[in-house]
């Protein structure tokens, strides 16, 4: 790892990247760190001023001051620089050019002794969205990474260091996504760095910096990207309480609003920095991390995983832009698609039987539906999907409905071999703490046999194929029309969530000194209901022994203690499970549900299967 030296100039944090590119005739100071400009011989004795309010006005990195001591490339006539100038003029002698580059860029560096340096501006992390800042080691080829995890000089943050826009080169076919900035999510590998899962046991485990790249991280430096950041994740891409780590703010609002979903860091980011032009998280594509940005997932199996820590076979990239435009050249450009040939959809579908239960929710969906209508030229068709297949059910479902042949294969069919394995690797650790969300999923994959799980996908594979052909109809046949456009009626409630919401009523004292507590909602043993990325809290929740099954308020009524507690359900409108829940205290407790808290019991590990796959 490599000294990083930092400075400020002109009330602005900068970082002088390590590697050296040059160096100058001149002697100075070995220890004089100078803010310079490096420019053209001609465009040193032309028109200076112009040039220089051109870097200031286009580049967030320079500065007026870089621009009082100037710096002549080799190869020009600089005999008469001071007659022409009244800056002080050095000059460049040794030059290490970068890779594809004829010379060095000009535009804003920092003399280090007689060397030359790049300069990287410091921006706080003020909405805590990263893990850390990221360098590469080597500018003309980023191969390793070195994270800055340093604070800020005026806050209690993460700094985050940007190159220089004049330093990279126009967009080209070669490289079209030249000197663009953009953040990768904390699961995504890149080589020199470290994957935390925004948990501490996790990091105490896996101290050592990861050794590869992933390929999409690849693909996007080869492509002239610049990779700023790492992006915090919820703990394992399922947790919601962030209890080990502090969840991001929001952008929105006055901040306190609360963000969803295993990609809250990069949508918290792309939503707060304006230095930032993409973002990349990895998630399931349940949840709407955060509003006023736009995103999209390719489908499973449409791109590699490879180099990405996930917790689930649903998880995969999710590209983020301030703007549709460029989304869709994001998306285009470092996933492979072909635009030019692209056609509009000529049927819209909507599926009858999923309906939004919020009135406003449904409202903007209507308006939307009807843009989309008008743009297309197409009328909409609803289709009733469970209709469908009790008409044309496949053959492998023995005549099931479709409810009950797919159960629970939503939730179980993830990848359990990932998930046991990393059970029995923590496992080797003594109680290591994780949080309500992912332990409760964790218990989940340790109740499935292989055998249930090896049912589940395939049951989830023949729903796909039954889909492809009933509803949307896609058919591999040459020039086939599949151009049909579903619209999910999903999403959570326009209702804002607020991260300061209690999630636990105390209780209160009166006069006589007796303690009594407060109203809260009572949950006698049953199928309940809850949401994975509800109200945090940083407390493992109990239930009260002394009050359950009693009301505590005239208008509270306990629901049916009797229902049987092996139900369950899933509900894909709101990104809500229900779960089956035991009346004993050892059994697994939900999160999210607002009991009296009481400290956490010891938790169980699955015996260690294999490794756990490098990264």
């Amino acid at each position: 790892m490599k000294p990083i030296t930092t400075c400020i100039v002109a009330g602005l944090q900068y970082l002088i990247h390590p590697q050296k590119l040059g160096s100058i005739q001149e002697t100075i100071n070995s220890d004089a760190i100078i803010p310079i400009t490096l420019l053209t011989t001609d465009e040193v004795f032309g028109d200076v001023e112009g040039i220089l309010q051109l870097f200031d006005s286009y580049d967030d990195v320079f500065t007026p001051d870089f621009g009082s001591i100037l710096v002549e490339k080799p190869g020009g006539n600089g005999s008469h620089g001071a007659s022409v100038t009244a800056r002080e003029v050095y000059h460049l002698d040794l030059v290490m050019a970068l890779e594809d580059l004829a010379e060095l860029p000009s535009g804003p560096y920092f003399l280090h002794g007689p060397n030359l340096h790049q300069a990287w501006r410091l921006y706080d992390d003020d909405l805590g969205a990263f893990t850390s800042g990221v360098i590469p080691d080597d500018l003309a080829q980023p191969d390793e990474f070195q994270p800055l995890t340093s604070s800020s000089f005026q806050r209690d943050s993460n700094s985050i260091p940007v190159p220089s826009r004049l330093y990279h080169p126009r967009p080209s076919p070669r490289k079209p996504l030249s000197g663009i900035r953009v953040s990768i999510s904390d699961t995504i590998a890149l080589k020199g760095t470290y994957t935390t899962f925004s948990s501490r046991a996790w990091k105490s485990l896996y101290k050592y910096a990861s050794t590869v790249t992933s390929e999409y991280a690849r693909e996007l430096l080869d492509l002239g990207a610049v990779i700023v950041g790492k992006t915090k994740t919820s703990q394992f891409g399922t947790g919601a309480e962030w209890v080990d780590e502090q969840a991001p703010w929001s952008a929105r609002g006055d901040g306190y609003g609360g963000l969803k979903g295993g990609s809250v860091g990069a949508a918290a980011a792309l939503s707060g920095y304006e230095w930032l032009q993409y973002s990349i998280g990895v998630d399931d594509a349940k949840a709407v991390p955060d509003k006023g940005i736009y995103s999209i997932s390719p489908s499973i199996g449409n791109m590699s995983n490879g180099g990405m820590i996930t917790t689930s076979r649903f998880d995969r990239p999710r590209l983020f832009s301030r703007n549709l435009e460029g989304l869709l050249g994001l998306a285009a450009k470092s996933l492979g698609v072909e635009t030019r040939e692209f056609k509009f959809p000529t049927k819209i579908l909507f599926p009858a039987d999923l309906v939004s239960a919020d009135e406003t929710q449904r409202t903007a969906l209507d308006a939307f539906v009807s843009s989309l209508q008008d743009f297309l030229g197409v009328q909409l068709q609803r289709v009733d999907v469970g209709g469908t297949w009790a008409q044309y059910p496949p053959i492998e479902a023995d005549n099931e409905d479709m409810q009950t042949y797919m159960r629970l294969v939503g939730l179980t069919a993830v990848d359990i071999e990932t998930e046991l394995t990393r059970v029995g690797t923590f496992s080797l650790m003594v109680n290591p703490f994780i949080e309500a969300t992912p332990q409760f999923f964790w218990n989940q994959c340790k109740s499935i046999t292989e055998l249930e799980h090896r049912e589940d996908i395939r049951r989830l594979e023949i729903y796909r194929k039954w889909f492809h052909e009933h509803i949307m109809r896609i058919t591999s046949a040459p020039k086939a029309q599949n151009d049909a456009l579903l619209i999910l009626p999903c999403g959570h409630s326009v209702e804002t969530e607020h991260r300061d919401e209690a999630v636990a009523h105390w209780p209160v004292r009166v006069p006589d000194g007796r303690e009594v507590p407060a109203q809260e909602r009572q949950t006698p043993p049953g199928p309940h209901v809850f949401n994975s990325a509800s109200k945090p809290t940083g407390r493992a929740l109990d239930r009260p022994k002394d009050y359950i099954n009693r009301s505590l308020a005239p208008n509270i009524t306990p629901p049916n203690a009797e229902r049987s507690a092996t139900a369950a359900s899933v509900s894909c409108l709101d990104d809500k499970v229900g779960v089956a829940r035991s009346p004993r205290r050892e059994s697994l407790e939900l999160p999210h549900t607002k009991y009296r808290v009481k400290s956490f019991s010891p938790r169980e590990s699955a015996p260690l299967q294999g490794d756990y796959p490098s990264v």
